[in-house]
């Protein structure tokens, strides 16, 4: 669908401001007709950050001849900015020529300036000792190479001087490669992450890769083999079978006190204290000599004895197999965790703790709270951008690494 646009405008003023300033909702494929009332607003116009992106604007200034009306065009990369192509005669053109052709499918040979730095796999810049680029290669840059060839265009690369993707300063300017394309010294910028903080600068493409993000900790050591002592059950499990070593001694007195008033029942089980030692050798699978008499104290230790015999087999069961394999301490494995575990984490830049903040999820936004940038986090955070290594040193000091990783596009 082609999206068409047209602006009379006496006044261009209101129009070039608000543009400049709002520059986001301006729809960059679409076709544009301004009537301006002169040739050197369509110039400023087409000098400004959305006239140097939109592909197809067309001017219309009167000229000094009654009723006749010049058209400019939007050159792009072709050359001069901005070149006569038409002229309305009063009731006709006096060419015929298409005007809006495309820009994009040949670019006559013009350069593009691509910025990038050492950011592998996507790119990779080779220097020599003194500095001087020996050779550029990587995923993005053999991309961007494979484009400038289709569009017949010669694709110039350069470097930000901070050779990183770069932030924004509190008085509104970038540096590294977002200050190159805030400042218009290059057309594109390569390796890129997808995030909102960098969406006010650039037009960023769809993106063609999926890096994720990953969390890494230094792994703790295995619980010591004496702690597998506790391991086949939970803590409810043994609260449980601490609350029926301590009730059951007194129910089988009650039980041989209650059945030994019709004097059916041995003396020795109506003690407290023999009773409460005849159910603690229960629970440990040692047989007594001494057997009740009672139905109901019979039943109970039968009871008694099954109950045991299913806690100890499922208990031997269950240690042999936290003997075998060494248990290790509990993941973190969602950002409510990470938050509550309290730990700092080291992160390349702003990025992420920028990303952070402006979250939906409360807990994403509360660990914002424990991210140190890469100068904050000192010795501690070591990340190549080849792969990320944590020395010995390193790792004893760093409680929590941030790896960086997001959508990806040229």
């Amino acid at each position: 669908m082609c999206r068409g646009y047209f602006f009379l405008l006496g006044d261009p003023e209101p129009f070039l401001t608000f543009y400049r300033t709002f520059h986001y909702t301006w729809d960059y494929s679409g076709r544009y007709v301004l009537v301006l009332p002169s040739l050197q607003y369509f110039e400023a116009f087409i000098d400004s950050y959305i006239g140097q992106r939109t592909e197809q604007i067309l001017g219309v200034v009167k000229s000094s001849t009654e009723g006749e009306w010049v058209l400019y065009m939007n050159q792009l990369y072709w050359g001069q900015r901005v070149r006569r192509i038409n002229t309305w005669d009063r009731h006709k053109f006096t060419r015929q020529l298409d005007l809006f052709p495309d820009k994009l499918a040949d670019l006559h040979g013009a350069q593009l300036k691509i910025t990038h730095f050492n950011y592998g796999p996507y790119s990779f810049v080779r220097r020599a000792k003194n500095d001087t680029v020996l050779a550029r290669f990587g995923m993005d840059v053999e991309i961007v190479k494979a484009v400038a060839h289709v569009l017949n265009a010669t694709a110039v690369f350069t470097s930000p001087n901070e050779r990183t993707w770069g932030e924004k300063y509190e008085n509104g300017s970038w540096y590294g490669i977002m200050g190159q394309l805030h400042r218009r010294e290059v057309d594109i910028g390569i390796a890129f992450y997808i995030t909102i903080q960098w969406s006010e600068v650039p037009d960023l493409t769809a993106p063609y890769i999926d890096d994720p993000i990953c969390f890494m900790t230094r792994m703790e050591p295995p619980l010591p083999h004496w702690q597998s002592l506790a391991f086949p059950f939970h803590q409810w499990t043994w609260l449980a079978v601490l609350v029926g070593l301590i009730v059951s001694g007194p129910l089988l007195f009650l039980l041989a006190r209650a059945s030994g008033r019709c004097g059916g029942e041995r003396r020795n089980l109506q003690d407290l204290s023999f009773s409460w030692y005849y159910a603690f050798g229960v629970h440990f699978c040692e047989a007594h000599a001494t057997l009740p008499r009672s139905t109901s104290t019979q039943v109970f230790v039968q009871f008694l004895w099954l109950y045991t015999m299913i806690l100890t087999i499922s208990y031997s069961a269950n240690l042999k197999s936290f003997l075998l394999v060494k248990k290790q301490p509990a993941m973190m494995e969602t950002f409510q965790d990470l938050y509550e575990s309290g730990l700092e984490m080291g992160a390349l830049g702003k990025l992420f703790r920028d990303g952070f903040a402006k979250s939906s999820d409360p807990y994403i936004k509360k660990v914002t709270m424990n991210v140190a940038s890469g100068e904050e986090a000192g010795n501690s955070l070591f990340i190549g951008f080849q792969f990320l290594e944590v020395g010995t040193e390193g790792a004893e000091q760093a409680r929590l690494v941030l790896l960086e990783g997001s959508g990806s596009g040229a």
